[in-house]
């Protein structure tokens, strides 16, 4: 995307300026537009264009929730089930706060300069849309299979919706920031799957509903993702985001004052 700003500087001075002196009190471009934001724009636009996914890395989710449909009722489930409330006192409810917390990254971490791979309207809709069928998924199987929990308590434990939710929100984050920023996605993937360790300490899942939970949020944000060329319609843009240019016309206009010269003007900034 190239962005050809044109600046026109109307001046009207109360004294007679020689050209020189014109020349030295002309607002330059860096003056009107801060640096960092026409950096910002070229990087943002470089990072869309290299934060596609690839339709065979559905693969991953898909083998993590098969795993996960295969162990259910498995020994292994039992046998680590059973340790957990052999051994274990006390609950720790931390994850139900942490499973927001890549979500919330994805849309606070522009706030201390981590710059994000598309804009706050893009992400809302990738991020509605990707939690969207995380639900659909989630409680479809849920209310299907109806596998019993290990505390007992109900028959909705497979998939774990806590850690579809963290993984959504995780993926996300790491799809976001994957280039400006990589340790970001690290740091979720580190807290997603300590909410779905946190699940199985809690006894309110067995490690196959993790698993499964685990490749349902990555999933439907990966989809979400496939999804935008198609689902960024709706917010009725008109510039392309493939390499080309950009078809959309700004204008932004603004009073000037130079105190050496006492002079006022107008400054307009014409981006097309």
């Amino acid at each position: 995307m190239k962005n050809i700003c044109l600046l026109i500087i109307l001046g009207f001075f109360s004294h007679g300026i020689q050209a020189q002196e014109m020349v030295r009190d002309t607002l330059t471009l860096s003056e009107v537009v801060p640096d960092t934001q026409v950096q910002g724009a070229e990087v943002r636009d470089t990072i869309m264009n290299r934060s596609s996914i690839k339709p065979w890395s559905l693969a991953i989710p898909a083998v993590l929730i098969a795993r996960g449909a295969l162990s259910i009722d498995s020994r292994f489930d039992h046998k680590l089930q059973r340790y957990v409330t052999d051994n274990v006192k006390g609950k720790l409810r931390i994850d139900d706060h942490l499973q927001y917390l890549p979500i919330a990254g994805v849309f606070l971490l522009p706030n201390i300069g981590i710059e994000p791979a598309h804009t706050l309207k893009e992400r809302v809709l990738i991020g509605g849309a990707a939690y969207a069928m995380t639900a659909v998924f989630v409680n479809s199987i849920k209310y299907t299979v109806r596998q019993l929990r290990p505390d007992n308590s109900a028959h909705n434990s497979f998939p774990s919706g806590h850690t579809a939710t963290v993984f959504t929100g995780v993926e996300m984050l790491y799809q976001e920031y994957k280039h400006s920023a990589p340790w970001v996605g690290i740091t979720g993937y580190i807290v997603a799957t300590g909410v779905g360790l946190l699940r199985i300490y809690n006894n309110r899942h067995w490690a196959s509903d993790v698993t499964a939970g685990a490749g349902i949020g990555i999933l439907s944000a990966k989809l979400s993702y496939l999804l935008f060329p198609y689902t960024s319609k709706l917010l009725h843009r008109k510039k392309e985001r493939t390499a080309g240019s950009v078809s959309s016309l700004g204008m932004m206009a603004f009073p000037t004052y130079d105190a050496t010269t006492r002079g006022v003007g107008m400054g307009v900034v014409v981006s097309f």
